[in-house]
C-alpha cells in the first residue's frame, strides 16, 4: 500500500469515527452512533433481511456482521476517494 492510500485509509477511518448525527438543546447535547456504526447497521439490516431464491434466511450471523463492517469500511474509504 502507498503513502497515499494509507493516508486515505486513516483519513476515512478518522470520518468513520466522526459522530453522524447530535442534538443540542440548551445545555443539554446528545450524541448518537458514529458514522462507521450507523453505515454498518445499515449494511446489516440489508444482509439480515435479504432470502435465498426459495424465501428462506440463511445467514451466519458473525459472517453477517464480519460483512457489514466490511461495508461501511469500504463507504467510508470510497467517500475519502471521490472527496473533491
Amino acid at each position: 500500500m502507498g503513502e497515499d492510500e494509507t493516508l486515505k485509509k486513516q483519513a476515512a477511518i478518522n470520518n468513520g469515527n466522526a459522530l453522524a448525527s447530535s442534538l443540542h438543546t440548551g445545555d443539554i447535547s446528545y450524541f448518537g452512533m458514529t458514522k462507521r456504526e450507523q453505515f454498518t447497521a445499515m449494511a446489516m439490516q440489508v444482509l439480515m433481511t435479504s432470502q435465498d431464491q426459495q424465501g428462506r434466511w440463511q445467514h451466519n450471523i458473525e459472517r453477517c456482521a464480519r460483512i457489514s463492517v466490511e461495508m461501511a469500511d469500504a463507504i467510508l474509504l470510497e467517500l475519502e476517494n471521490t472527496k473533491p
